[in-house]
């Protein structure tokens, strides 16, 4: 139940949260109107669902669209997001 429920109760955090960490760790300005995500579409990994993404260059690439798209979607292994820790 709580696979169900937890991405709509954070969505705007989540959504506040990929832009600014986003943009910390790449080279480029990436921008989006709206992400969900998903247990349960591709279990056992997570779907992150991203509407509306470009990334723009900055530095030499100013002012180059590098990438656009309507919907761009992702499967991330869930044991991923937790680096190198090991769970027992």
């Amino acid at each position: 139940m709580a696979a169900i429920l937890l991405p709509f109760v954070f969505k705007d955090k989540l959504v506040t949260f990929l832009k600014e960490n986003i943009n910390k760790n790449v080279n480029a300005v990436v921008d989006f109107h709206d992400a969900d995500l998903s247990f349960i579409k591709s279990f056992p990994d997570l779907e992150v669902s991203i509407d509306s993404l470009s990334v723009s260059g900055m530095d030499e690439f100013d002012g180059i669209l590098l990438y656009k798209a309507d919907k761009t979607s992702l499967d991330i292994s869930i044991p991923s997001l937790f680096g190198d820790k090991k769970f027992l």
